[in-house]
């Protein structure tokens, strides 16, 4: 009954926010349509920017066109309603796996306080965009990576490669899930002082997989030369650190997600306190994945 009641804190918060009136058909949601609609209507996957007046022939890599294909399709048969549903179910099922998973390795207090802390921080990500399946694919991969290690069932992590394989299609991300299978193996390794071949092959296979999408290898290396070509300048992009600098022109930015950056801090801040006060060190997994976070939180508004 206490968790139950510790629940409703940060879930009746996280409602409140996707049920207020904000900016979910915000961004690129237009393009991601079209492109959706082109693909269907073509079966094909285009490989140059048909959006580009002075370039059209400029080669892409399209790395999230099944999403688009699934947003076209739901905005099609039910309106941009749709969409919204869509969205809640992506984020209240991305909350829910990661806070069952919490729980089972943290106090119930601490837990709903990073939880509020976190949603805040990613309230202002909840638009109507492939990244909310990545962020639905990372919960999935700590889910069952936390279910192998409590039951050893190696049958649980064969379901990676195939996760791998719709998220490489699906949003640029996918990268993360490669990084966080190899804190896992490194982890175990170190646990057992001995390396699984099972998970050896495992990792190969997903890896692989990364490989099973129309651009093939360039699809594959997106991730690490996505910014050689980007063209221009963008607000996301920017470091946090940025954000309170007297001179900084980010000032859109700054009116808008200051309760974020903060919360953000103040997590970052919490979670180094804790790592003098529980032993995180031998928690490789977790603890590369915080790390890297909180890296990417101080470069990238985003």
């Amino acid at each position: 009954m206490k968790k139950l009641l510790f629940a409703l804190i940060p879930f009746t918060y996280l409602f409140l926010l996707l049920f207020q009136k904000d900016l979910s058909m915000f961004g690129d949601l237009g393009r991601h349509l079209k492109l959706g609609e082109i693909i269907v209507s073509c079966r094909c996957v285009p490989q140059t920017n048909l959006f580009s007046y002075t370039y059209p022939d400029f080669p892409i890599v399209n790395h999230e066109w099944l999403t688009e294909v699934v947003f076209y399709l739901i905005s099609s048969l039910l309106g941009l309603h749709g969409l919204l549903i869509l969205k809640m179910v992506l984020v209240i099922t991305t909350a829910s796996l990661l806070y069952y998973t919490a729980l089972k390795k943290g106090s119930l207090f601490w837990v709903t306080v990073f939880s509020i802390l976190s949603i805040t921080i990613f309230s202002t990500r909840f638009h109507v965009l492939p990244e909310l399946i990545s962020y639905l694919f990372m919960s999935i991969f700590i889910f069952l990576i936390e279910k192998y290690k409590e039951s050893r069932r190696i049958s649980t992590l064969w379901l990676l490669p195939l996760l791998e394989l719709f998220w490489v299609n699906m949003h640029i991300y996918f990268i993360i899930g490669v990084g966080m299978y190899g804190l896992f193996v490194i982890e175990n390794f170190i646990k057992d002082k001995k390396i699984d071949k099972r998970l050896i092959v495992i990792g190969g296979i997903l890896i692989l997989s990364t490989l099973l999408n129309p651009s093939f290898v360039r699809g594959a290396i997106l991730p690490f030369t996505v910014f050689n070509n980007y063209g221009l300048n963008v607000e996301e992009n920017v470091s946090t650190l940025k954000f309170f600098v007297p001179t900084s022109t980010n000032t859109n930015i700054a009116y808008t997600l200051t309760l974020q950056v903060l919360a953000f801090y103040i997590l970052v801040i919490l979670f180094a306190l804790l790592l003098f006060f529980r032993q995180f060190w031998k928690n490789v997994f977790h603890l590369g994945n915080a790390v890297f976070a909180a890296i990417l939180g101080l470069r990238l508004v985003r």
